[in-house]
C-alpha cells in the first residue's frame, strides 16, 4: 500500500507540468523531443536522488542493527550490495545514453533536436 502511495504521489507531482505542456511553444517534432528530453533528464535525476537517499538510509539502519541480530546484519549487507549494483547500473545507463546521444548529435541542454532529412530537388 505504501509503495502505491509513493508511485501515485510521483505521478501527481508531474501532472502540472504535463497540463502546462500546451504552453511550451513546441511547434515541431524537434522541439517536442527536446522538451521530452529535458523532462526525462529531470525525472532521471530525481530517481537517482531517491536511490541515493534510500541507500544511505539502509546504511544507517544496518549500522543501527549491527549488534542486535546477525540475520538482520547479513540481510542488510545483501541489500547494500544490491543497492550499490543498482546505483552503478543507473549511472552506467545514464552515461551510455548520454554518449550515444552525443554521438548522434542529440543535445541535453534543451535546444532543439536536429532531425536528419533527405535532400529533395524541385522538378
Amino acid at each position: 500500500m505504501k509503495k502505491n502511495t509513493i508511485i501515485l504521489a510521483a505521478i501527481l507531482a508531474t501532472l502540472p507540468s504535463l497540463a502546462l505542456a500546451q504552453f511550451s511553444n513546441a511547434s515541431n517534432l524537434g522541439e517536442l523531443l527536446a522538451l521530452l528530453t529535458s523532462y526525462a533528464g529531470k525525472v532521471i535525476g530525481l530517481l537517482v536522488t531517491i536511490a541515493l537517499v534510500v541507500f544511505f538510509y539502509r546504511i544507517v539502519i544496518s549500522i543501527y542493527k549491527v549488534g542486535s541480530d546477525p540475520k538482520a546484519v547479513a540481510n542488510g549487507k545483501t541489500l547494500l550490495i544490491w543497492g550499490l549494483v543498482a546505483l552503478f547500473v543507473m549511472m552506467s545507463v545514464w552515461g551510455i545514453v548520454s554518449f550515444v546521444g552525443e554521438a548522434f548529435g542529440v543535445s541535453r541542454d534543451g535546444r532543439a533536436v536536429v532531425i536528419p532529412q533527405l535532400e529533395t530537388r524541385n522538378r
